[in-house]
């Protein structure tokens, strides 16, 4: 008979594979975690000492961004720390998946005590990080609350889809600079008004029973995508989460005082890696979480 980890682990690799993310909580986190993520908090501050204003980021939700190196190696060692358990977890729950993955980025987001702007403090728009496929881990080193997602199955836009249809799905990406969410971003057009309906992701289409055919439903309003029910030691310093790019998700909102620092990886095949540096879409996606 397994072990309750390993009956855990089952459950939550399955929940990874229907759902899309999952959820680590204070009662499966290793030993000394607590004080491995206030290291890394107090790294990132390290990180930006005397050069904050250089090295921070402004991006497109009027968050700072301080981007670490991709190499596992090259990072700071309490971030280094971090990233290989979010590593580790991340392997365990994908599975064969995960082989031939390589960390693609590795950043830390802030949202400023300071920080009055509505736009940085409000809830992040849902959004999705890619049509193709790659995990994600969001690691909560300071405030609380967690990465969202929307309540519901996931579906994978990319199962079944030919290499050439993915290609030009993606192409266009390659060339988007939205700088904020009014943008008229072709990339936004594609994901939520193309390829999210045509999955059935969240329009709440059903089958007709007689004919096995889509009912005719309406569009969803995004502003009421219900979410997720996140369990409560997840919204602590050191919660995290792991979850697949085209999961539909965001950031959660902060309150005005509130510091909010978030540590992101995400993992792609070696052979991509390269190639997402030079892309456009790369580096504005990456930014909504």
């Amino acid at each position: 008979m397994p072990d309750d980890d390993d009956t855990g682990m089952d459950a939550a690799r399955a929940g990874m594979n229907s759902i899309g993310f999952h959820y680590v909580t204070r009662s499966q986190w290793p030993d000394a975690w607590e004080a491995t993520v206030a290291d890394a908090a107090s790294a990132f501050d390290a990180a930006i000492l005397g050069d904050k204003q250089k090295l921070l980021e402004r991006i497109n939700t009027n968050r700072l961004q301080l981007k670490f190196p991709r190499s596992v190696a090259a990072l700071p060692s309490p971030i280094r720390a971090c990233v290989e358990e979010l590593e580790g977890r991340m392997r365990a729950l994908c599975g064969d998946v995960a082989e031939g993955l390589v960390l693609q980025d590795c950043y830390a987001l802030l949202t400023p005590a300071d920080e009055t702007d509505e736009e940085a403090r409000s809830p992040q728009r849902w959004h999705l990080d890619a049509v193709t496929r790659f995990p994600v881990a969001a690691l909560v080193l300071r405030g609380g609350r967690a990465t969202e997602f929307v309540v519901g199955p996931y579906s994978d836009l990319a199962a079944g889809v030919a290499p050439a249809t993915l290609a030009r799905w993606i192409a266009p990406l390659k060339n988007i600079h939205a700088l904020t969410w009014e943008s008229d971003s072709l990339e936004e057009w594609m994901h939520f008004q193309h390829h999210l309906h045509a999955a059935r992701l969240v329009t709440g289409a059903t089958l007709d029973d007689e004919h096995g055919e889509p009912e005719e439903c309406e569009e969803c309003d995004w502003a009421k995508l219900p979410v997720a029910e996140a369990p409560p030691e997840a919204a602590e310093a050191g919660g995290y989460s792991i979850f697949w790019s085209n999961k539909v998700h965001r950031g959660p909102g902060t309150a005005l005082g509130e510091e909010r620092l978030v540590l992101f990886c995400s993992w792609r095949p070696a052979s991509t890696v390269g190639a997402s540096k030079q892309s456009a879409a790369a580096q504005s996606l990456r930014h909504v979480n």
